[in-house]
């Protein structure tokens, strides 16, 4: 009897240390998350022939200040530039590069949390959309700019922020957005390890629960692949990064199933995120065409990219 006393305790005890390892291990996940590392800077306003930028803020629907630059174009239309989960605006300065100089006006900013604006804490996307809601509505009222041709453009986070953000606000006439994922729970399984270095069972599921009682939101609600369609009869303009191993490897072709026309897809043999670094002067070709196009603005040069065709250029391994 004293022995099976000491085995139920025994028990207890692993079962009890079970727990609270999950648990901790679910914590640091959420705080990986919901504080990511502010990466340091890889570009900066030196490095390219762009002209002092205007310094910016906005609010957000929760009070938050939001910081950023603008950049006047030429030829009327705007674009929104949105950076990842990871670093602030100026990951975006190639991009507001090439714009430019294809007669844009640019808008970079940095996401709540990240770079010069407030908050306390990333969302992971649930409340990232309200940013680019922010910059959109901000920009229109700009008198510089023609409120009917704004567009956003973003990566991995930041262009899961533009497809929730374009779906709920037709002020968004446009969007290009490489290598989003299809909904936050499978994008967190599938990155946990790589983001936190732990398995991703048992402790994804328990860092997603604890994100959504610490941010008091549903995270299963950032599902880009339920919002697409929403987006039409606006184009979207889809980059998928082949060689990227931080979200599920069908993601992309999943949204671009679920979008309804006008739609491009573009498949290039790149790491996550890095199609700009990869094949630079085709990437800048493809999305300035994209964007005239959206914009009814004349092309630089003759473009086989239609709003109305998908474009592939590899097919996933």
């Amino acid at each position: 009897m004293a022995l099976k006393r000491k085995v139920y305790w025994a028990a207890a005890v692993v079962c009890v240390a079970a727990a609270i390892v999950v648990l901790v291990g679910g914590w640091i996940g959420c705080e990986r998350g919901v504080h990511p590392d502010q990466v340091a800077d890889k570009y900066t306003l030196s490095q390219f022939d762009l002209p002092p930028p205007e310094a910016v803020s906005f609010h957000t629907r929760d009070g938050l200040r939001l910081a950023g630059w603008f950049l006047p174009g030429s030829n009327g239309a705007t674009v929104v530039l949105v950076h990842g989960r990871g670093g602030s605006r100026t990951r975006m300065l190639p991009h507001a590069d090439y714009l430019h100089r294809g007669g844009f006006s640019v808008l970079l900013f940095d996401l709540r949390y990240r770079g010069e604006s407030e908050g306390e804490e990333a969302t992971l996307g649930a409340k990232e959309v309200w940013d680019v809601e922010a910059a959109v509505r901000y920009i229109a009222t700009r008198p510089d700019v023609d409120p009917e041709r704004i567009g956003v453009q973003g990566g991995s986070l930041g262009a899961v922020s533009a497809i929730l953000a374009a779906a709920e606000t037709p002020e968004i006439k446009g969007v290009v957005a490489e290598i989003p994922f299809k909904d936050l729970p499978s994008a967190i399984s599938h990155s946990f390890k790589h983001h936190v270095g732990l398995p991703r069972f048992p402790f994804a599921p328990v860092s997603k629960f604890i994100c959504e009682l610490r941010l008091w939101v549903d995270l299963d609600a950032v599902a880009p692949s339920k919002a697409i369609g929403k987006i039409s009869p606006r184009p979207v303009f889809l980059i998928d990064d082949l060689e990227d191993d931080l979200f599920p490897s069908d993601s992309v072709e999943v949204l671009y199933k679920a979008a309804r026309e006008p739609k491009v897809l573009w498949q290039i043999a790149a790491a996550h995120g890095k199609g700009w670094e990869t094949a630079p002067e085709e990437y800048e070709r493809r999305v300035l065409a994209f964007w005239r196009q959206t914009f009814g603005l004349p092309q630089a040069q003759p473009s086989n990219i239609s709003a109305n065709e998908p474009v592939q250029t590899q097919k996933r391994p």
